[in-house]
Parts: structure tokens; C-alpha cells; sequence
């Protein structure tokens, strides 16, 4: 989404101009319709203005006009969650499932989920845990083999397009930050001495070398502005969190997925949907997801 427009829908919507800042909005969606940060933004400001009734019927104008848009469903199916109206909401997400591809595995468990705390919301458990499965099933896996990290430190590199990732040998990598880095995870100190792996609380196997290399790379993101409006994007964040730390988590919660992409699919870094995906996690963020 345009930078310029974003804020100034925001700035709208600060002043008090709730009903300006969703027609700027709105009117940026309908102009762009393949940008799916643009009608995630449609439901954040039906909580930040208090329109809830209002933004469901532009974004049922919307479905009218692009039917065949899933951004548009699940965007419609977030602002009928948020004026607690679960059995249209689940319509909508239902509507969003049948144009989502089958590969954007991502997506498909977001809208999984999103129905199964619909179904919640109506006192379904057993409808709510066959969608939570149905969106643990389908989520991408986003861990990374041993044998990769220990061949490979990932670190950025600037080429003629910008944005971009190098694989370079570990030797190469600013093993000062790296250290800076694991002693604020002192849990991890034990498994990265003996290059292990850890288990986190729910029982899945993690790398804390990964962790500790993701964020080395949000910081040298940050402190290259690489992609440009990467440290605006932190900058945000750190506003949200309150904290430098807990901003690079949110950071990476994005990263590592694009990180997958790039190792496993060997597909190039697509740093204009990172942003994207990084000001959607900011919006889901400020609507306490």
C-alpha cells in the first residue's frame, strides 16, 4: 500500500475524521484491488473509528464488484467478526477459502483459523477444533534443516535490483552482533554452545541459531533501511511493542516465512510483499491479534 496514503488515513482517523479516513481507504481498495493490505485496512478502522456498520457495507459493495477477490471476503468476514456477527462472518471466510490457491497454504490457515474462533463464538467446539486442525494441517512449514544452518549464515547484500539475500559462508557473518544478540536469549546460551536444537512450550523442535540469525538480519535490514522503509516499519512497531526486542519478533514472525521461500522454493526475495506482509502484521498488531 501507497506509504502516503496509508498515513494519511491514519492521520485522518487520529483527527477524529473516522468517516474521511474510511472513504480515503476504501477508495484506495476499490483503485487497487490486488492489494491486500489495502482491504485488511478496512476492518482496522471499523475498530479504530467506531464504523463497524459502515464498513461492512462498503466492503459488500466491494464483494459485489470483485467477487472472485479473496482479500475482499476475508477482510468482510474480519468486520462481521468485529460486529459479532459470527455465522455471516464465517459466510465470508467461507467465500474467501474458495479463491484462495491451494498454495497459499498461509493465507488458507489465517482463514482457518478465523472461522474456528467463529465457531468458538458460538459455542461449536467441535466445528472450532476441526478448523483449528484443518489450520494447523495446512500451515507451511517454516522451519529450517539442521544441515542448512550449519552450512549457512544468511546475511543481506544490496545488488542492482536492492533487497536482496546472499548465502555466504558463517566465518563471514558479524559474529560480534551475533554474540550481542544471544546474550538477550540467555535460555539459548546451553543449545547454541553445543549446536543443538531446542523444544519450545507446545513441543516443536526450533534452531536457537536461526533465531539468533534472524536477528541479525532485522537489525542489518533496520540499520541499511533495506528494503527502503524497512526502518520505518521498525520505527512503527517499536512504537507498538515499546520495545526493541519484542519489534524484531514481530519482525521475524514475517521474516522467517519469506526466508522459507527463498531457501526451500529458490525463489527470489520479494521485498515489495515483505513490506506489505510486515504492514499487515503491524495492523493485526494494533487490533490485538
Amino acid at each position: 500500500m501507497d506509504a502516503e496514503v496509508f498515513n494519511e488515513i491514519q492521520k485522518r482517523a487520529a483527527a477524529g475524521r473516522g468517516a474521511d479516513a474510511l472513504a480515503l481507504a476504501s477508495r484506495y481498495a476499490t483503485e487497487h484491488p490486488a492489494d491486500m493490505e489495502a482491504w485488511n485496512l478496512l476492518p482496522d478502522l471499523a475498530v479504530q473509528c467506531g464504523l463497524s456498520d459502515e464498513c461492512i457495507e462498503e466492503l459488500k459493495r466491494a464483494a459485489g464488484r470483485f467477487a472472485d477477490n479473496p482479500s475482499v471476503w476475508t477482510s468482510l468476514g474480519d468486520a462481521l467478526s468485529i460486529n459479532e456477527e459470527p455465522e455471516e462472518a464465517i459466510a465470508a471466510y467461507e467465500r474467501a477459502l474458495e479463491f484462495l490457491p491451494v498454495e497459499s497454504r498461509d493465507r488458507r490457515a489465517d482463514v482457518y483459523t478465523c472461522i474456528a474462533c467463529e465457531y468458538e463464538a458460538l459455542g461449536d467446539a467441535e466445528s472450532a477444533e476441526s478448523f483449528h486442525r484443518k489450520a494447523t494441517e495446512t500451515a507451511p512449514d517454516n522451519v529450517f534443516s539442521r544441515d542448512e544452518l550449519e552450512r549457512f549464515s544468511l546475511d543481506q547484500d544490496e545488488d542492482e535490483d536492492g533487497g536482496a539475500f546472499e548465502v555466504r559462508e558463517p566465518g563471514q557473518a558479524d559474529m560480534a552482533d551475533m554474540q550481542a544478540i544471544a546474550t538477550e536469549h540467555p535460555e539459548l546460551s546451553d543449545a547454541l554452545a553445543r549446536g543443538e536444537h531446542m523444544v519450545d512450550e507446545e513441543g516443536r523442535e526450533f534452531s536457537p541459531m536461526l533465531h539468533v540469525t534472524i536477528h541479525q538480519i532485522i537489525r542489518n535490514q533496520v540499520r541499511q533501511d533495506d528494503p527502503p522503509g524497512m526502518r520505518d516499519i521498525f520505527e512503527t512497531l517499536l512504537q507498538c511493542t515499546g520495545d526493541r526486542h519484542a519489534a524484531e519478533h514481530e519482525i521475524g514472525g514475517v521474516l522467517v516465512g519469506h526466508l522459507h521461500v527463498l531457501l526451500h522454493d529458490r525463489e527470489a526475495f520479494n521485498a515489495a510483499q515483505y513490506l506489505t506482509d510486515l504492514r499487515i502484521r503491524i495492523n493485526d498488531y494494533l487490533r490485538g491479534r
